[in-house]
């Protein structure tokens, strides 16, 4: 079967080039060669192959292109986001209230609505969040009893800028976390006030300490 070259477009405009761009490059199946082209009102994809692998790939970029723009819609300065989309792009669950609930405390918009994210942070920060998200409830997931405990560990860690462990020291250290009779830690109060607390006290602590440098 001879080899052979086409050349397909794909329009957009801006960012939403670029992340096109990221998404095909990842997610498109293999061809010889694949070359993207990010011009200003679109995406020129030039592609070598045999000719059953360049039209497989085109179909599936098309489907692709199409599971993207339905999955994430501008409106207002405002994002939706599909919760599926970002279940896709990062191939793992995650729980979307907790995604919700960090967003806010990041100082963003965000309300579920159905399966998606309205927002209006920006879809890396979004992906980025989700991504850490995952992180921590993987590092904790054996050292912590109870949903409710490893959400708390993660809003409070991601808004706070912290890794878990110095959450759940500060968290042992002022007894809103504890541990049970196996050694696993747990919460003694509603995790979404004791996010609050904790952030309260991390702040009170380094309020005092840039006090201390001015002496």
């Amino acid at each position: 079967m001879p080899l052979l070259k086409r050349s397909f477009y794909i329009k957009c405009h801006g960012d939403e080039c670029l992340k096109l761009a990221e998404l095909i490059r990842d997610k498109a199946p293999a061809v010889e060669s694949m070359n993207i082209t990010i011009e200003p009102s679109g995406l020129r994809i030039d592609m070598y192959g045999y000719k059953s692998d360049v039209r497989n790939a085109w179909i599936y970029i098309k489907r692709l292109v199409s599971a993207y723009k339905s999955a994430i819609v501008e409106k207002r300065g405002l994002r939706e986001i599909s919760i599926n989309f970002l279940v896709e792009k990062i191939g793992r669950i995650f729980p979307p209230r907790l995604l919700e609930f960090v967003v806010k405390k990041k100082g963003h918009k965000a309300r579920i609505e159905g399966d998606r994210i309205i927002t209006d942070a920006d879809l890396d920060e979004i992906i980025d969040m989700t991504k850490k998200i995952i992180e921590v409830l993987d590092e904790i997931r054996f050292s912590v009893r109870g949903t409710a405990c490893k959400y708390f560990i993660v809003a409070s860690a991601l808004t706070a800028n912290k890794s878990y462990q110095a959450i759940i020291e500060e968290g042992l250290r002022t007894h809103i976390l504890g541990k049970d009779e196996d050694g696993r830690i747990i919460l003694k109060k509603e995790w979404r006030s004791a996010v609050d607390q904790i952030l309260k006290d991390l702040s009170s602590a380094n309020n005092i300490k840039d006090n201390n440098y001015g002496l």
